[in-house]
C-alpha cells in the first residue's frame, strides 16, 4: 500500500510539473508583416518584448517597405544595430508567397512561415551588404518625424521599429522614405 501511494504522488507531480513548464516550442507573436514574420523567421528578438539591461546599451533600428500587391516584387526590410560606436547592418528581401517570376532566386538563408502562422505564407531571404558606414542612416531614422496623419495615401512610405531604450513603432514618409528607397534599390537584387 505505501508503495503504491508513493508511485501515485510520484505520477501526479511528474504530471503537474510537466503543466508548469509550458511549452517548449517558440510562441509566435502576430504582428503586420513584415516585422513579426522577419523576426520570427530569421531568429530575431521581438523589439515590443525587449526589456532593458545591464551592460552597454544596444540600439536596434528596422525599416520596412511593403510590396506593392499590384507590382510583383519582393519588399525590403533593414535592420541596423548600434552598440557603443559601431553599427552593423542586415538586410532581408521579403514577399507574399506569390510574386510568381519576380521570387528570389533560391538560397539557403531563405525561410518561410507555415499556415496558419500567417494567413498567407510570408518568405524572407537575406542579402549579402557591402561594407559601408551606416551611422548616418542610423541618425536619420532616429531622428525622422511620423508621417503626418493628414497625407496622402498613395504616396511611398516606410514602417519603422526602434528600440533605443524603449519601444517606438511609426511610418515615415518623404523625403526620408525616398532617400531610404534609393537605397534599398542599389542594395537589393530585385
Amino acid at each position: 500500500m505505501r508503495f503504491q501511494l508513493l508511485f501515485i504522488t510520484l505520477l501526479l507531480s511528474g504530471a503537474a510539473g510537466q503543466s508548469v513548464q509550458g511549452p517548449k516550442e517558440p510562441i509566435w507573436v502576430p504582428q503586420n508583416p513584415p516585422f513579426g514574420a522577419v523576426a520570427a523567421l530569421m531568429g530575431l528578438p521581438d523589439l515590443r518584448s525587449i526589456m532593458p539591461v545591464a551592460g552597454p546599451a544596444l540600439t536596434d533600428v528596422r525599416v520596412a517597405d511593403t510590396p506593392n500587391p499590384f507590382i510583383y516584387r519582393p519588399g525590403n526590410y533593414l535592420r541596423l544595430t548600434r552598440l557603443g560606436d559601431r553599427v552593423d547592418a542586415r538586410l532581408f528581401m521579403w514577399w507574399f508567397d506569390n510574386v510568381g517570376p519576380y521570387e528570389p532566386p533560391p538560397d539557403p538563408s531563405r525561410r518561410c512561415t507555415a499556415p496558419p502562422t500567417e494567413a498567407v505564407r510570408v518568405c524572407v531571404q537575406e542579402v549579402p551588404l557591402a561594407s559601408r558606414d551606416w551611422g548616418p542612416l542610423m541618425r536619420t531614422l532616429l531622428e525622422a518625424e511620423p508621417c503626418s496623419t493628414s497625407r496622402a495615401t498613395d504616396q511611398y512610405e516606410l514602417r519603422v521599429q526602434v528600440f533605443d531604450k524603449r519601444f517606438l513603432e511609426s511610418e515615415v514618409c518623404d523625403p526620408i522614405a525616398q532617400e531610404v528607397g534609393k537605397l534599398f534599390q542599389t542594395l537589393s537584387p530585385h
